[in-house]
């Protein structure tokens, strides 16, 4: 069995840019990109031409200059999902509370596939190592923005390849690691358009009458560090808060229990009881 999923099924070829992909007539297009400089500045692009509807997605096998959260760089070889999905403009996703309530979808998806996975609070994902469930690693992560008048999410997810400690940044919290193509390939997958479809065709499925008060508890399902001592670093000018971690907030902040009380913090980055904390 391969150990790498193809970009595209065969039979179907892609273009950069090329016409959008549509499995059925009521489907939304997904844009196939060989490469591009970011699937989110793709997706704007589209999304201010108005080819790009609620639920449509940019795919690319490469990107030149993906970014993640506060405009770091992402590495983007191929052999990994990157994308950027159309949300609907509307709670949760029109509100701060975006990045946990579409990364509890992701993670739901994949742990229905197979996946041990969790959620690393505000928008990263992690996986528990097979033979050590308390060790995680993380496989990928979202970031959220609101250009031309579209709410984006842009996702990326390590499957063939991921980052190695010594390439990662020196405050890294978790190691990298990546999804288990074998997984992927024995649910039924055969390329990456494949799993993205599947992941489009579950966002399309939710409720959204419901989801703005569902998506906390499915979130805290998978949060990681649950109950546990934790420590949230906001930046170098502000002491780090010691705390344990309730679980969230409904503006999407985490909820921590510390010497002060109970405090909700919105942004930062979170570190676990194993975590080396940057110095």
């Amino acid at each position: 069995m391969p150990a790498l999923l193809p970009f595209l099924p065969p039979g179907i070829t892609s273009a950069a840019p090329g016409a959008p992909y549509t499995v059925a007539a009521d489907a939304p297009p997904i844009w196939l990109f060989d490469e591009c400089a970011s699937t989110l500045t793709s997706a704007a692009d589209l999304a201010g031409r108005h080819t790009l509807p609620v639920w449509g997605s940019v795919l690319a096998a490469r990107q030149t200059r993906g970014r993640g959260q506060l405009g770091r760089h992402w590495q983007s070889p191929e052999g990994n999902l990157y994308t950027a999905l159309r949300l609907p403009d509307c709670p949760p996703f029109s509100e701060s509370a975006a990045a946990p309530a579409t990364s509890a979808l992701l993670a739901a998806m994949l742990a229905h596939i197979g996946f041990d996975i969790r959620i690393k609070w505000p928008n990263d994902l992690v996986l528990a190592a097979p033979d050590a469930p308390d060790v995680f690693r993380k496989i990928g992560g979202l970031l959220i923005e609101d250009r031309n008048g579209a709410v984006l999410a842009g996702i990326g997810l390590n499957i063939h390849s991921a980052p190695p400690d010594a390439h990662m940044r020196a405050d890294h919290a978790l190691p990298a690691g990546c999804l288990s193509a074998d997984i992927l390939y024995g649910y039924g997958f055969r390329s990456l358009l494949d799993v993205w479809h599947h992941a489009v065709g579950e966002f399309r499925s939710q409720r959204l009458d419901t989801l703005a008060r569902r998506w906390l508890p499915l979130a805290e399902r998978y949060l990681l560090y649950l109950g546990q001592p934790v420590t949230l670093v906001e930046d170098s000018d502000t002491a780090p808060v010691c705390g344990r971690l309730l679980g969230l907030d409904p503006s999407g902040g985490v909820r921590l229990e510390t010497r002060r009380g109970i405090l909700v913090m919105t942004s930062g980055s979170l570190y676990g009881p194993r975590s080396i904390l940057p110095a």
